[in-house]
């Protein structure tokens, strides 16, 4: 696990480090996914998430799971090579398009059934205060620009702001 320490609402940049997520480990052709997994077999999946939420400080983890016989060192290379070219070049306004209508497709499905809707208004109102920033999220959300999420990368990933965790077998251990 590859954690950043990155901020909590109702700071304006935790709407960007929102979308991360989705840029990062989204479905199959979210980056890491494409790099770790595709690409060069590193992995057999990758996930991102923030932890522990909202209201306390927050890390941004990235969570790859290695494919034998590769290493976690490879992986974490790879992580950081991916994420030096997110600091470096600024996403397509397509891609940032398709992040955002995954977002949006999410946000909807979320909502189709009425324990998701009831769901959604207590997790909203518990964390922030109130239920109606779901809808407040939404417009935040698509407000964000390339620049922004350069400008939030080049400023939360780095080595200083990085906390790694590996897990290892005990030895002896053939489980």
């Amino acid at each position: 696990m590859i954690g950043y320490h990155v901020p909590t609402y109702p700071d304006p940049d935790s709407v960007t480090i929102q979308l991360f997520s989705y840029l990062l480990s989204s479905g199959r052709s979210s980056r890491l996914y494409e790099k770790l997994v595709k690409e060069l077999e590193l992995a057999t999946s990758v996930n991102t998430h923030t932890h522990p939420g909202v209201r306390f400080p927050n890390v941004f983890v990235i969570d790859p799971t290695p494919r034998a016989p590769h290493t976690t060192g490879e992986i974490e290379e790879a992580v950081y090579e991916e994420l030096e070219r997110l600091k470096a070049e600024p996403i397509s306004a397509r891609e940032l398009q398709k992040i955002k209508n995954r977002v949006d497709a999410d946000m909807l499905w979320a909502l189709s059934t009425n324990f998701g809707m009831a769901f959604r208004i207590a997790i909203y109102e518990q964390m922030y205060g109130d239920w109606r920033y779901y809808y407040e999220l939404k417009e935040r959300l698509d407000e964000v620009t390339s620049a922004d999420i350069l400008r939030v990368a080049r400023k939360y990933f780095t080595e200083e702001n990085r906390t790694v965790a590996v897990l290892k077998k005990p030895k002896g251990d053939e489980r």
